[in-house]
């Protein structure tokens, strides 16, 4: 061993023996497991600004003018690369409608078969039987899907009436008597016979569901008159009004208003839509 040798040799065992422990000196574990963990704490302990520090990324992109000073260098003097090199070869293969070869005799069966269906759908549709059934013709027709109205339609009321018993005063504004369609005392406001031996409701001639003009009075008379004295009319034939029939008002009949036969509105009163013919019986 040269002298170099052992002048590191010593040094190396000088060094060592500066590390080794007094004699008296003895291991205290406690107090070296109570500070591990204590700096095991304030380790994990998270700094406030350790999540901002984690949002940021290790590859920042380039400001937009460098990306653009790169992209113009490229553009202007691009890299040259060296040419590629291609080792692959087309390689021969089949055509894929040559996988099967063709049968000859296949091929009749096909157009026999073909040609069977095609003679036989002209024969079917050429013979007598099926095109006398493609003569007969079925007409359809659209059934009505909205529901019919059955309700009568409603007509316009037709008729009147007229009475008095020759008074010299015109008749009086008062209210229409009973409606009905058939009429046994016609109407009259000014009472004749106070003593009558059968008692009976004055009526007029009208369809019970007949909307007449009226007004709220006490006594009977022409809802279309005047006000004035109680008085029937100079009419004739019983009722109230210059007209005749037993009715009231200026026309013929039992009815109310110009008209005949009943009813209200004007013209001969019309029979019809459930309304039976209208008639009178005198009382004596």
């Amino acid at each position: 061993m040269d002298n170099n040798e052992f002048e590191t040799s010593r040094w190396v065992d000088d060094r060592l023996a500066s590390l080794n422990a007094p004699a008296a000196w003895q291991p205290d574990t406690a107090a070296a497991l109570a500070r591990l963990q204590q700096m095991s704490r304030v380790d994990q302990t998270p700094q406030p600004d350790d999540h901002l520090n984690r949002l940021l990324l290790d590859n920042v992109e380039p400001p937009w003018f460098v990306s653009l000073w790169q992209n113009l260098r490229e553009l202007l003097h691009p890299e040259k690369l060296p040419p590629l090199e291609v080792t692959s070869k087309p390689v021969a293969v089949r055509d894929i409608w040559g996988l099967y070869a063709t049968s000859r005799k296949s091929m009749l069966y096909s157009v026999a078969l073909q040609s069977f269906l095609v003679a036989l759908v002209f024969t079917v549709s050429f013979s007598k039987t099926v095109q006398d059934k493609m003569k007969d013709t079925v007409t359809l027709i659209a059934p009505v899907l909205r529901p019919i109205d059955m309700k009568p339609q409603n007509q316009s009321m037709q008729g009147g009436g007229g009475g008095g018993d020759r008074s010299p005063q015109p008749a009086a504004k008062g209210k229409l008597p009973k409606i009905a369609m058939k009429q046994f005392v016609p109407p009259t406001e000014v009472v004749r016979n106070e003593h009558p031996k059968l008692v009976m409701e004055p009526t007029i001639i009208a369809p019970p569901d007949a909307v007449l003009p009226n007004v709220n009075l006490p006594n009977i008379g022409d809802p279309l008159a005047k006000i004035g004295p109680p008085s029937n009319g100079s009419g004739s034939g019983g009722g109230i009004g210059s007209g005749r029939g037993g009715g009231i008002g200026s026309g013929d009949g039992a009815g109310l208003g110009p008209g005949s036969g009943g009813g209200f509105g004007g013209g001969a009163f019309r029979v019809g839509g459930g309304v039976s013919q209208p008639g009178q019986h005198c009382v004596a």
